[in-house]
């Protein structure tokens, strides 16, 4: 059993992408295999019936490949002797003729320290403890606020980048300390503004950050980043180098004219009597499935099921279903939605934020998971609330007669079916420009962010694929 971490993905990141094989070799290799790292390898062995103090006749062992650390669940404690002999095992082993596993050399290789480890970008990852941390009352700002950092994925220059923390602007300071091999990140201004709730995260923000390196970095030297706390040296090239064919990232950019000019999700008011959405917002482009915009082509009509899932522990924003013909199969969408104002060219920050939603919930789209979004039951009964927002009906296409377990149900059915095609979308609104993006990761000196978002759009990618899925990104031109 293989642990595959991803360079930069939140949710691989922290060790949720694993696959099990009775031999990696054996196993087809994903087309960017190259921007993963292989960190940990965990299998089972059966205990000698001579060992009574085993809590079983299996042991799960565990090693990770950067520190060399070794773990046995079965229990049982060895005496010196025993220790001994099983390091003698290992020196034979070693000093054997047998060959490393040439499989896990698909993966990115570790590296040692670049010549030039000095960061040129960083990408924060606080999505998982984000609403563990609130406001103290510093700078002007009340107490007990949610802590908001608007600008995750920032240029770091001189050592110095900065984060907007609830609308004030914090200048932190990153170096990497040459002894320990590892980066840290200094600002008093980030640990006064909040505290945590949660005493098992760690006293401060920046404290979380350090202790988990729980952040990303693109350094001075090219073709490295640091992730894990280890450096790594993908195969994958950008700049003058970069070929789409390896990935067809860039094939999964769907240009829209009128997601140009969309910069708000929600808008801040509905329609009357609290039917729908604003028609200028993304969910009002959803809930009218594209009709007079040069995105209904995609939406392919009036689907048979549309529902909207938003808000707290969402499967997505907008589920969606064509259930098919005899000549035609059904057709399921996911659809995240995440818009920007102002328009950005390729805000990693905002992807990272959808991109990790796409992928935490993309097992709902799987065939084999039984799972059932946890607000599905009463989709029929809840109004959708927002900000002082509200509609009425969270199933917006469908019989308004049954209830949303059995709209659940209709949805698994076009799920399960043999044929079908499953989508995820990212529908974004002045998030990403093609047109722009591309020239970015193309030119001589590829852009550090571009670099960013591209790996989160790769590994949402691969994560999407595993379900047998494909994804869609809807950007501006």
């Amino acid at each position: 059993k293989i642990n595959k971490s991803l360079t930069y993905s939140w949710i691989i990141f922290r060790g949720a992408g694993q696959f099990t094989a009775a031999n990696i070799a054996d196993t087809v290799p994903n087309f960017d295999d190259h921007s993963f790292a292989c960190t940990t390898a965990s299998g089972y062995t059966k205990i000698p019936e001579s060992n009574p103090s085993a809590r079983s006749d299996v042991a799960r062992r565990y090693v990770g490949f950067h520190h060399g650390r070794i773990s046995d669940t079965s229990g049982k404690k060895a005496s010196l002797d025993e220790y001994v002999s099983w390091l003698q095992g290992l020196c034979s082993v070693l000093n054997s003729s047998s060959k490393p596993v040439d499989a896990l050399r698909r993966y990115a290789a570790e590296s040692n320290v670049p010549l030039l480890p000095n960061p040129e970008h960083i990408l924060l990852d606080v999505f998982d403890v984000q609403d563990k941390f609130a406001t103290t009352g510093s700078g002007g700002i009340p107490s007990r606020r949610p802590m908001i950092l608007k600008d995750q994925s920032c240029e770091v220059k001189n050592e110095m980048f900065v984060v907007n923390a609830n609308g004030i602007d914090c200048e932190c300071h990153v170096h990497f300390d040459a002894e320990r091999k590892r980066y840290d990140i200094e600002c008093p201004q980030l640990e006064k503004m909040y505290y945590c709730s949660d005493r098992d995260i760690g006293p401060s923000i920046v404290d979380y950050l350090n202790r988990y390196q729980s952040f990303r970095i693109l350094p001075e030297e090219r073709d490295f980043f640091y992730t894990l706390k280890q450096f790594y040296r993908p195969g994958l090239k950008f700049g003058d180098e970069y070929d789409d064919k390896k990935t067809n990232l860039l094939a999964v950019l769907h240009e829209s004219r009128v997601l140009g000019t969309t910069k708000e999700e929600k808008g801040k008011k509905t329609l009357r009597r609290s039917s729908g959405w604003d028609p200028r917002t993304l969910f009002g482009i959803i809930d009218s499935y594209g009709r007079g915009t040069d995105l209904a082509g995609l939406f392919g009509g009036k689907p048979d099921i549309l529902v909207c899932d938003d808000m707290t522990t969402e499967s997505a924003d907008f589920i969606m279903v064509h259930r098919g013909s005899n000549s035609k199969p059904p057709r399921v969408v996911f659809i995240h939605a995440k818009a920007n104002h102002p328009a950005s060219l390729f805000s990693a920050t905002h992807l990272q934020d959808v991109c990790a939603q796409a992928q935490k919930n993309v097992r709902f789209l799987s065939r084999f998971d039984d799972a059932m979004p946890s607000k599905a039951a009463r989709w029929h009964k809840d109004p959708w609330k927002s900000n002082n927002l509200m509609v009425k009906h969270r199933i917006r296409i469908g019989s308004q007669e049954q209830t949303g377990t059995e709209i659940w149900k209709d949805i698994k059915n076009a799920i399960v079916h043999p044929h079908a095609d499953r989508e995820v979308w990212l529908f974004l609104g002045q998030v990403l420009s093609k047109g722009e993006f591309e020239k970015a990761l193309t030119s001589h000196n590829p852009k550090q962010e571009a670099v960013q978002a591209a790996y989160l759009l790769l590994t949402t990618i691969t994560e999407v694929a595993m379900a047998n899925g494909k994804l869609r990104v809807l950007c501006s031109p």
